[in-house]
């Protein structure tokens, strides 16, 4: 039987909210008002302000959000990318003790966690290791559910429960994507008797995210030695190289960069905008912007919540309604509607008009 609705706390790095998690959210029939985005930190120094990027390897960030929204779930999305710049994913002496701390926090807090993790390109070999990075992100969770294609039907795919410490399996479900909006919706089609084996031996594995690294390679050699460039340049060079808009804007958002309006004297609107690692989180150094810790020697760091914006089914506007946020003191975004919930919440416009800067509500 499904469980009572209540709020949901996503981090999510690799796809954009307003362009792919709302609209799945709402084709899946989500109430949007209950979900918020941990998106990075607000760093305050003195009158400024400073946005910095969110990694699991100061957990009490993830737990002040979690004492202001009071989540039933916690999704992080994916965990690979959450792990912070000093981690390496392959040691289980360093992500265990981030596995153990995430596990705690939900305990004494009473939600539910659910965290993505990647696989490899190895299609040989055992499940467990098929993960990539260390085998404590499998040994760590009590329940594991593998999904990849059907290899009985290229259109279908199946989801199978590999890992039950708490219960017994539950039997291999089979589900299609289906079109609702332009967006997909699951659709599951039955239990499925298959093996694990034979699902992820015709897996292929990374591939997608490889075509990720490269673009952030590729955006690091454009943009080296502190140039600004115009985004315009920036996707006319990455398209002679090989990359697709869409596999750049997840590099240029794992990476954390943030196109910069250039006004021109007597112009209220921007004359361009442009690209630059200095503007990684609000102009933090290259080596802090890429993911490492948040600096300790500031007045105060508070978690960047942003509430989700959708359309009801009568094309009425559903604003976040968490009164808990509201209590804490933490107010919309400049310019926002009153109803947008967030601190210092800025999301650019995803889309085609994403590399332009536009500012929008998520």
């Amino acid at each position: 039987d499904p469980g009572e609705a209540g709020n949901v706390v996503y981090l999510i790095k690799e796809d954009g909210v307003a362009d792919t998690l709302v609209p799945r959210l709402i084709a899946a029939g989500a109430d949007v008002s209950k979900v918020a985005v941990l998106e990075g930190v607000t760093i305050v120094e003195g009158d400024k302000e400073i946005q910095a990027p969110f990694s699991l390897a100061d957990l009490s960030i993830l737990a002040e959000t979690v004492r202001i929204v009071n989540p039933r779930l916690v999704v992080v999305d994916p965990i690979q990318s959450h792990l912070g710049a000093d981690v390496d994913m392959h040691r289980a002496n360093e992500v265990r003790p981030i596995l153990d701390g995430l596990s705690k926090l939900a305990e004494e807090s009473g939600f539910a966690l659910v965290y993505i993790a990647h696989f490899n390109k190895n299609q040989g070999g055992r499940a467990a290791y098929r993960l990539m990075g260390s085998v404590d992100f499998m040994a760590a969770a009590r329940s594991v559910l593998f999904t990849g294609r059907d290899p009985d039907d290229p259109e279908a795919f199946v989801l199978i429960h590999q890992k039950a410490s708490l219960d017994k399996e539950a039997p291999p479900l089979g589900y299609r994507l289906v079109d609702v909006d332009g967006k997909s919706r699951v659709e599951w089609t039955g239990v499925r008797d298959i093996s694990v084996e034979r699902v992820l031996a015709g897996d292929p594995g990374e591939d997608d995210r490889s075509a990720v690294e490269e673009a952030e390679e590729f955006l690091r050699e454009v943009l080296a030695g502190g140039v600004e460039v115009d985004v315009r340049e920036v996707l006319r060079e990455a398209k002679k190289a090989g990359h697709s808009e869409r596999t750049l804007q997840r590099a240029r958002r794992n990476m954390g960069l943030k196109p910069r309006p250039i006004y021109k004297d007597g112009k209220k609107g921007a004359e361009k905008w442009v690209l630059s690692l200095s503007t990684q989180f609000g102009g933090l150094n290259e080596e802090a912007s890429n993911g490492a810790d948040t600096p300790s020697n500031t007045d105060s760091v508070y978690p960047a919540i942003g509430g989700l914006k959708g359309e009801a089914s009568n094309g009425d506007s559903v604003y976040p309604a968490n009164g808990a946020l509201k209590e804490e003191g933490i107010k919309p975004a400049q310019g926002a509607d009153q109803g947008t919930l967030g601190l210092g919440r800025q999301t650019e416009c995803l889309g085609d008009d994403e590399f332009q800067g536009e500012e929008v509500e998520a």
